[in-house]
């Protein structure tokens, strides 16, 4: 392998290694002589099962670093990363990166159990072995070392970074991990295992947790860091990666379309869907409106409908006649368009549609919520439950 082709490959070995190091089961500790014991006392720690375990949405932002110790002069990287959640069913993160002078971009999506990693530019390719966690899973981990195939045994208080631990090792389907957890207030503080940063290749790393804030009820470290002992490409060198928190946001709503996966372009779904949303967020006045075949016009200046942040309202006047949240799917033909009602006799339930905007106007077909199909035309005929309005954008407010 020539220097420049290991370079490369370190590269995104490295930005691989900052998307993929989630992936840790964990446990907590204080000074006690069962085990499981001690998982349950960690389990209550880091917020309760049931706080650790109900369903969440979100999103959750951080800054990284990538040091290379024993590799060449100087090889300090800086990284980033952006991972939308809707627990437990599905999460993606975007790992962001540099090596020498070229960008690296590393996706991971997660749905349904099944994972894909890809980078940008790249055919994403569905992982067969262990694949990384979510951020939450440092902590849904907890509930798994409680199962049957899961051996646990103390290991011996000790120091680290000034703080008095206790451990516990996990054995489960030939592989062990040991966790460190401070005796005071039972959070994790390290967990040490081996890593197949490459396959068939092991490597002894250690992450340290710190910085814990509470997060939807939840304990939750927001600095972690990362050592990898032992990596080879040309030579041997230690690899130590870390991570900050910036910003976590729990959500009501996400929407679908960030869970797509890319035909070709991974950066092009999500910049097509945030264009849309910011091209439909805002108030709308009804201006025109067909149903059974009929005009039906509106009452003038009357009837508005504002999208933001997931969510849409309808007022007639100053009235709220209808609310609930949105989805769209701007890769239908027509664009597609779903509206969740939280209110009168179809709350909970979902209308099918259709929208187009153009030259500032809104056209929206959207088909009644009792399980009608969705309208492939911007029509509303005799004989079906559906309903056009045309709508144009609100006059800015003085």
């Amino acid at each position: 392998m020539s220097e420049a082709t290991a370079r490369s490959t370190l590269g995104r070995l490295c930005i691989a290694s900052m998307a993929l190091f989630l992936a840790l089961p964990v446990l907590i500790s204080a000074q006690d002589t069962d085990p499981r014991s001690l998982v349950t006392k960690a389990i209550s720690a880091h917020g309760g099962e049931k706080n650790i375990t109900k369903p969440r949405m979100g999103i959750v932002k951080s800054t990284g670093k990538m040091q290379l110790r024993g590799f060449g002069e100087k090889n300090d990287s800086e990284t980033s990363q952006e991972e939308v959640f809707d627990l437990p069913k599905r999460w993606k993160r975007v790992t962001i990166g540099s090596f020498e002078g070229e960008k690296i971009t590393a996706f991971n999506l997660m749905i349904d159990g099944k994972f894909w990693e890809w980078e940008d530019g790249g055919e994403p390719r569905q992982s067969k072995g262990s694949s990384p966690g979510h951020r939450f899973q440092v902590v849904t981990g907890l509930l798994d070392l409680l199962k049957e195939k899961t051996k646990l045994s103390p290991l011996k208080d000790m120091t680290i970074q000034g703080q008095s631990v206790a451990g516990v090792r996990a054995s489960w389907d030939g592989e062990t991990a040991d966790y460190y957890f401070d005796t005071k207030t039972g959070l994790l503080v390290q967990v040490v295992f081996k890593y197949e940063l490459e396959p068939g290749k092991p490597r002894d790393t250690k992450v340290v947790f710190a910085d814990y804030k509470e997060v939807d009820g939840v304990k939750f470290s927001f600095r972690r860091t990362q050592y990898v002992s032992g990596v080879e490409l040309k030579e041997k060198f230690d690899m130590v990666t870390s991570d900050v928190i910036k910003e976590l946001k729990i959500l009501e709503i996400v929407q679908d379309e960030l869970f797509r996966l890319p035909a070709i372009n991974p950066n092009g779904a999500h910049a097509i869907l945030e264009r849309e949303l910011k091209a439909l967020e805002g108030t709308w006045v009804a201006v025109a409106g067909m149903a059974d075949g009929k005009e039906t016009p509106p009452p003038e200046g009357r009837v508005r409908l504002t999208f933001e942040k997931g969510k849409f309202v309808m007022k007639n006047d100053e009235k709220t006649v209808d609310a609930g949240t949105f989805t769209i799917d701007p890769f239908k033909k027509p664009k597609a368009i779903e509206l969740t009602h939280s209110m009168r006799i179809v709350e909970g339930k979902t209308g099918l549609g259709i929208y187009e905007i153009k030259r500032g106007a809104l056209a929206l077909c959207m088909a009644a919520a009792d399980g009608s199909s969705r309208p492939t035309d911007f029509f509303a005929p005799e004989g079906k439950n559906y309903l056009l309005m045309i709508w144009k954008r609100a006059p800015a407010k003085k």
